[in-house]
């Protein structure tokens, strides 16, 4: 009798306990929709293409079907795998020229 006792007074302490983390964790968060409105305009970026990476990033999974999302990453993946642009070419170091031995 006092086994079954105990395991219904844990049991009450257990959801007690639970339901109060569960009223103090959430009573702190108010979590507000984010909308464009709020962001200000000093942290959007004055390139274009970075612009549309992040308003393709705050959509969500409908950019999946955003053609301009789907454009946008294309040339972000163009520019990131293309190594025959001449703007990457200039900064790479030229090798240096290996003389043969002579035997």
């Amino acid at each position: 009798m006092q086994a079954e006792h105990f395991a219904r007074l844990a049991a009450g302490v257990f959801v007690a306990v639970a339901l109060a983390v569960a009223v103090l964790g959430g009573a702190g968060r108010e979590e507000e929709p984010a909308s464009e409105a709020s962001v200000p305009s000093s942290a959007i970026p004055a390139n274009p293409l970075r612009a549309e990476m992040i308003r393709c990033a705050r959509i969500g999974e409908a950019a999946i079907h955003d053609a301009a999302c789907l454009e946008t990453w294309a040339e972000n993946r163009r520019r990131f795998l293309s190594a025959n642009d001449d703007w990457i070419r200039d900064r790479l170091p030229v090798p240096p020229r290996i003389k043969p031995e002579a035997r």
